[in-house]
Formats: structure tokens, C-alpha cells, sequence
């Protein structure tokens, strides 16, 4: 069933065309040119079925299906994460599960026929905390998993490191690479466009993996992948570009220098992430807090 929300009711909408069959763990993004839904992969919903493969797209106003493929698109797989990337007018997909393993890949597809553009195939893996776009590139950390991350029970062995990887940066348009930087012990990356400026740090939370170790931060020059700094910082949370200030509860740094700028935040309690506007920084303390960056 597909189901329209407009003037405070919900009606159902008629569906017509290539319809797909019943699934779920999809992709999905909304493709804004297009006013349509686009859907990619999943699967019935049992885990051992085998995945799909097809891209649909759903015209909203009409009900209307198509389908995309073309013949040259992803593999089959489930809980891979699609965008529209509206400045090349192209959908991405990233990762998920295949019916033979986990697909650490990333791919650009034509949005009239689901047809590949480009594919980057990881050496090790990817973590979606790992991936930034801007700039008309795409930016993303190769590294192998950390083994600690995949263990339910047991203990990691004495002297067991999360390996590091590499820093790499691809052109948006072809999936050329255009520079990589070596050592990358990061697990998030963001990107400030305006500044020219890549931060590579952890998401060190409440609930978290055990390779978010936290501690560090780092900044390059997102052109060509020239570092700017390197700081051993505490933090706990997840960091936030503002401008030209990195903010994260534990500090605030300069992103151009990271040189230590003036911020006192405290929470009573908080498992979430900060947000914030150019103002106003909101996040979770018991309920609900924020901190005023313009009067503070």
C-alpha cells in the first residue's frame, strides 16, 4: 500500500505499473527533481531468502511504478543506504548485505535507468560514519573492521590493535581518486565545505562500538589531503563543524588551527547526538537541552 498525507489526512494512493513484490531492508532515498521514491535491493523478510537487485522508482503524484535496471547495476542485497546527489543528478548506494557477505562498495547509478556510473570497491570496509560528500568529491576511510567490534563473548587478544587504513578522496563525477592519505585511524569523517576543511575523529558515545575510542582529532586541507592538525582531545560525543569551530561535549577547537576556543556545556544525562544551527546547539539532558552559541 502507498499512503498520502496532505491537508491533515492520510489517503491511499492507486498504484500502477512495475509494481515490485513485497519486501523490506530496502534502500531508499527521494529523488527531488523527480518528485519520485526510489527504492532499491531488499528482501521478503525471512534472512535466509535470497536478496534483490531491482531499483523502482515511484511517481508520488501519479502512483505510478518504473523500474530502473538496466542490466549493470548493484548486486543483490539488503540494508544498503541510498542519497540523491541533486548538484550530478545521480542516486549512491552504499553497502549493505549481499547473499554472500557484507558489500563494502559504493556506487553511482543513472537515475532514468539505474545504470552504473562508477564503483568504488573497498580493500577492507567502510563505515557509514566514514563517508563525507562536498566539494564534488566523495570522501571515505578504507581500513579493516576492528575484530573487538565483531565480538559478542570472549576476550581481545593482549596487544590487539584496531589496524589502520587509508584516507581516501574520489571524484564525485567519475569515481577517479583523486588523493589518499595513509594511516587513517579515524571512524567518522565531516566536511566543511566553505573552509576547504576534512575532520577525521571518533563518535565516542554511551552506546557505542569499542573501536570508538575517542581522544584525538585530526584536520586536512579537503582539496589535497593536506593535514592541518593533529590533536590528542577529549570528547564524548560525536563532533559538530559549526562554521569555523568544532564543537563536541568536552570543548570546542578551531577547525583551520585546532587551537582550544572558549565553551563550557554540561548535560545531566544524554545518550544522543548534538545538533546545531549557526545559534543554537540542541541536545538530550534528561529531556531536552540546548546551549545559546550567540550569548553563551
Amino acid at each position: 500500500e502507498f499512503w498520502k498525507w496532505k491537508d491533515g489526512d492520510w489517503t491511499e494512493v492507486d498504484q500502477s505499473g512495475d509494481k515490485p513484490s513485497k519486501r523490506t531492508f530496502l534502500g531508499e532515498t527521494w529523488d527531488s527533481k523527480r518528485k519520485q521514491l526510489v527504492l532499491f535491493g531488499g528482501q521478503v523478510g525471512d534472512y535466509w531468502s535470497m536478496a534483490y537487485n531491482e531499483t523502482y522508482a515511484l511517481d508520488v503524484a501519479s502512483g505510478e511504478w518504473t523500474e530502473l535496471n538496466d542490466g549493470d547495476g548493484p548486486e543483490t542485497r539488503m540494508h544498503g543506504q541510498m542519497l540523491y546527489d541533486v548538484q550530478r543528478d545521480r542516486y549512491l548506494l552504499f553497502g549493505g548485505h549481499t547473499d554472500i557477505g557484507d558489500g563494502n562498495d559504493l556506487w553511482a547509478m543513472d537515475p532514468e535507468t539505474g545504470r552504473r556510473h562508477w564503483t568504488y570497491t573497498a580493500r577492507h570496509s567502510i563505515r557509514h560514519n566514514a563517508i563525507a560528500i562536498g566539494q564534488g568529491r566523495v570522501y571515505l576511510i578504507d581500513r579493516p573492521r576492528a575484530r573487538r567490534d565483531l565480538l559478542r563473548r570472549g576476550e581481545v587478544k593482549p596487544g590487539e590493535v584496531h589496524p589502520v587504513g587509508e584516507l581516501v578522496c574520489l571524484n564525485a563525477q567519475t569515481g577517479k581518486i583523486l588523493w589518499k592519505a595513509e594511516n587513517a585511524w579515524g571512524t567518522l569523517l565531516a566536511l566543511s565545505d566553505c573552509h576547504d576543511a576534512l575532520l577525521m575523529s571518533y563518535q565516542l558515545t554511551q552506546y557505542t562500538l569499542p573501536s570508538e575510542r575517542g581522544g584525538r582529532m585530526m584536520v586536512f586541507g579537503a582539496s589535497d589531503g593536506t593535514p592541518l592538525w593533529d590533536r590528542n582531545v577529549e570528547y564524548a560525543t560525536r563532533p559538530v563543524i559549526n562554521d569555523s569551530t568544532v564543537y563536541a561535549q568536552g570543548g570546542a577547537w578551531d577547525l583551520m588551527t585546532g587551537q582550544d576556543r572558549p565553551f563550557k556545556m554540561a548535560r545531566s544525562y544524554g545518550c544522543g547526538m548534538i545538533s546545531s544551527s549557526q545559534s543554537l546547539m540542541l541536545f538530550r539532558s534528561a529531556t531536552l537541552g540546548y546551549f545559546d552559541l550567540v550569548r553563551q
